[in-house]
């Protein structure tokens, strides 16, 4: 079974991670979550204008629970590995119910903070590996209009695009060269093209799309 208290120890990581994230790219972060007792979005990304947007950050530990087994379909299960043969299915649900809660935290913070109801609201994901599906879900998202975009840690891009059309020799040289991009992290965002409230393009242009 999954440690409970150890992965929302790593949920609280991921959380810090995607603010440290934001920062990174020049922005000041408000902790939402910590004001009063109703739950709301994680975060408010601020940069010299004002207000950017809402972030909510979530965390999926798990593809699904073999029932049969008792186990989970999840590195986080160290039963697993001895559960036999299994088949990971692509499946949005676990997606589409964080996407879900996201948008009635930010309709409750829309009226603790009434100027905050026309941003944009992003959902940071980081997913287990048997459940990432990031890359499967449609940027076609007309259940979701509150949700202007979904958003995921993409760790060295450009290091992988160049390495990507080079021979393994090749990738050595141009390390020994210190020709190779510099590892990275940077936010991989796939946009909402049915948002409510559009993302400001300076954001859109500042992740990998």
């Amino acid at each position: 079974m999954l440690n409970v208290k150890l992965l929302q120890n790593k949920a609280l990581q991921n959380e810090r991670i995607a603010e440290k994230r934001f920062k990174k790219m020049g922005y000041r972060v408000e902790r939402l979550d910590r004001q009063g007792p109703r739950k709301r979005p994680d975060l408010l990304v601020v940069d010299g204008r004002g207000p950017l947007l809402v972030c909510e950050v979530r965390s999926i530990f798990s593809g699904r629970f073999l029932g049969d087994r008792n186990v989970h379909i999840s590195t986080e299960d160290p039963r697993l590995l001895d559960s036999g043969v299994f088949q990971r299915e692509i499946t949005f649900e676990k997606i589409e119910e964080d996407l879900a809660e996201s948008i009635e935290k930010y309709r409750t913070l829309s009226v603790d903070r009434p100027e905050c109801k026309e941003l944009p609201l992003v959902v940071a994901f980081f997913s287990d590996f048997f459940a990432d599906e990031f890359d499967y879900y449609p940027s076609d998202m007309p259940a979701f209009p509150e949700i202007s975009g979904i958003l995921r840690i993409e760790t060295d891009y450009e290091f992988q695009q160049v390495a990507s059309k080079l021979s393994a020799d090749q990738i050595l040289q141009r390390i020994l060269d210190r020709a190779m991009p510099p590892r990275s992290k940077a936010f991989r965002l796939t946009v909402n093209v049915n948002a409510a409230h559009p993302l400001p393009q300076h954001f859109i242009e500042s992740c990998v799309t």
